[in-house]
């Protein structure tokens, strides 16, 4: 969980885009928002990270942090969320002085929003809230963590969809007699 509240995530185009166009970028951000939930803030030096932890506490501040691929050193990314907390944006450092935010959290072309909350995700793949839960609770769907608010991607949720979640959950028919 969280020790900060993130309020909407968020991401500049460049970093959208370059998560649509790679499969293993997107994979990164995830894990590298994984990491920022737990106050790890990746490669800032001492000071930021004394100023990240001050910026967690009773007087909240603006919190920083800079992650990059170790496979892949060109792939890095900074992730901050605002003194007021009402957002966190993943964003490339080259998007910075532009400050170009969506207006909704990061898109995938066929998916819609890639970071989603698990009745949003019920929604949009058609199964009951309650499955997804469950599959939370047994760590078999990785999510994010802010303050009581988990959050899935839905690369997460297809790549669980193609390791044979149907054999896992109950067929549809079986669905509209449960509880939600």
């Amino acid at each position: 969980m969280a020790q900060f509240e993130l309020g909407k995530l968020q991401s500049t185009a460049g970093a959208t885009a370059l998560q649509e166009e790679r499969t293993g970028f997107a994979a990164f951000v995830l894990r590298s928002l994984q990491r920022y939930t737990r106050c790890d803030w990746g490669d800032v030096d001492d000071e930021g990270i004394a100023i990240n932890n001050r910026a967690i506490g009773p007087v909240a501040g603006r919190v920083f942090a800079v992650y990059r691929h170790s496979s892949n050193p060109e792939w890095k990314i900074w992730i901050i969320t605002e003194a007021d907390r009402n957002a966190t944006t993943i964003l490339l450092p080259e998007d910075y002085p532009r400050q170009e935010y969506l207006e909704q959290p990061a898109r995938e072309p066929s998916m819609g929003r890639q970071i989603m909350t698990i009745r949003e995700t019920a929604t949009r793949y058609g199964f009951p809230e309650f499955c997804i839960r469950r599959l939370v609770k047994t760590g078999e769907i990785a999510v994010i963590m802010s303050g009581t608010r988990a959050y899935i991607t839905s690369a997460e949720f297809e790549r669980y969809l193609q390791e044979g979640a149907k054999r896992a959950l109950p067929p549809k028919e079986v669905w509209r007699g449960l509880p939600k």
